[in-house]
């Protein structure tokens, strides 16, 4: 199974939990690739996920997603929520950032 979406629906109703061995076709879809994240890391597990971090950064509005759900400033990906106005006076609102 190759197809992001169909992984993640799979992941997500038959086995309930993480799958290692799929993460690398979820990393194709930024998407699927922060659902999988809340659904199965964060949730159960806490803390972040490296191995997906370089796809997510670098896209403004998941970026400030995967943040929110860190609960944690999230600096290497600042350079790129800021070139999204709406993304990031939401990320600085959230973690109480004056204007810099």
């Amino acid at each position: 199974m190759k197809n992001p979406l169909k992984v993640l629906t799979y992941t997500k109703y038959v086995t309930g939990k993480r799958w290692p061995e799929a993460e690398p076709y979820l990393l194709k879809n930024i998407w699927a690739t922060i659902r999988y994240f809340k659904f199965f890391i964060s949730e159960f597990k806490g803390g972040r996920w490296p191995e997906a971090e370089p796809y997510i950064l670098k896209d403004s509005e998941y970026a400030y997603e995967y943040a929110c759900v860190i609960e944690d400033r999230w600096p290497e990906a600042e350079r790129y929520i800021m070139k999204d106005p709406h993304y990031w006076a939401q990320y600085k609102e959230e973690f109480g950032i004056d204007d810099e």
